[in-house]
């Protein structure tokens, strides 16, 4: 029976939360987001949860325990599992043992950290970060980019045996701030040609997204591709002086049929599950993609995506 990856090609990653026992913490704190034996009893509760909620294919069960763009990607995967291989299997296999723990020291909620997992199902790590919104919250997983198997987080600075947070609004001796990476890396996506594609010229994920581009760009169809940042991102103060920063992004494909007859989706196409009808003039399909970017200080180098997992999250045409 066919996982829900093999349906989407790209597999949404989702991770766990649950609530810890916890003092009513108000106010200004000082302290260690989790201790490691915390973190491993939020992914315990994770891998039994996310294994309900495949089994199933539901969002709600799922809803519990991740939130954000995350939810967003696995609500489409379920929904493509379930119209396109309606007898299939969701179940995937549970994430492993860290092989990372990324705690920072934090000073007010919502507190995180990050692990780093082994995917068995892709062969691949997962940089999954955790969120807790409050002491009264559960933990619940905001990011869960993939990374390659031979890939290692940078060394990250040290505080008071924690991980150094950044603000996501100040540059904090960064090129610029996480805030603005985002931007300017989506309109380095959406033109190639501008100002910002500068600032990334050997990022192999705006290189694969251009390779889609132009096998879909033929025929009597036209593809248009625009990028949008979505709110919210976390980053942390590498070892050299850099960050690491979790971020997401949208991303439309909008297909115009250049004469010719109207055509359909292909019944594999996971955009065949949100819109089977013909495509007579032209055609949206949306995308959401959670990225992981390594920025290093200017001298060393230029900021690039070192994780990234997305899907379908909806489609449409005319």
């Amino acid at each position: 029976m066919r996982r829900l990856g093999v349906l989407c090609g790209l597999i949404a990653l989702v991770c766990c939360g649950c609530s810890l026992p916890h003092h009513k913490d108000v106010g200004v704190i000082d302290k260690l987001a989790a201790t490691r034996a915390d973190a491993t009893t939020v992914l315990i509760h994770y891998n039994r949860v996310r294994t309900q909620a495949d089994t199933d294919r539901d969002v709600a069960t799922l809803r519990a325990v991740e939130t954000g763009a995350l939810l967003q990607i696995d609500a489409g995967l379920y929904h493509v599992s379930r119209v396109l291989d309606p007898g299939g299997s969701g179940a995937r296999s549970a994430w492993t043992q860290p092989t990372e723990y990324v705690v920072p020291r934090l000073r007010r909620y919502p507190l995180w950290f990050v692990l780093v997992v082994e995917n068995p199902d892709q062969k691949t790590q997962v940089a999954v970060l955790f969120n807790r919104a409050s002491s009264t919250s559960s933990w619940k997983a905001t990011y869960a980019p993939q990374l390659a198997a031979t890939t290692r987080l940078p060394a990250l600075a040290d505080q008071q045996g924690g991980a150094v947070s950044i603000d996501p609004e100040q540059a904090n001796g960064l090129p610029y701030t996480p805030v603005d990476l985002l931007a300017r890396y989506c309109r380095a996506l959406s033109d190639p040609n501008s100002n910002d594609a500068r600032d990334f010229p050997d990022d192999a994920f705006i290189a694969q997204m251009r390779q889609v581009r132009s096998r879909t760009d033929r025929g009597n169809v036209r593809v248009t591709q625009t990028w949008t940042p979505m709110r919210g991102s976390n980053a942390l103060r590498t070892a050299d002086g850099g960050a690491l920063v979790f971020g997401s992004v949208q991303r439309k494909d909008t297909f115009h049929i250049v004469g010719g007859k109207p055509i359909r989706w292909k019944k594999s196409n996971p955009a065949a599950a949100f819109d089977p009808n013909r495509i007579r003039s032209a055609a949206t399909v949306t995308y959401v993609h959670q990225l992981l970017f390594y920025v290093p200080p200017r001298s060393l180098g230029n900021p690039r995506v070192i994780g990234q997992v997305g899907g379908v999250v909806n489609a449409s045409s005319r």
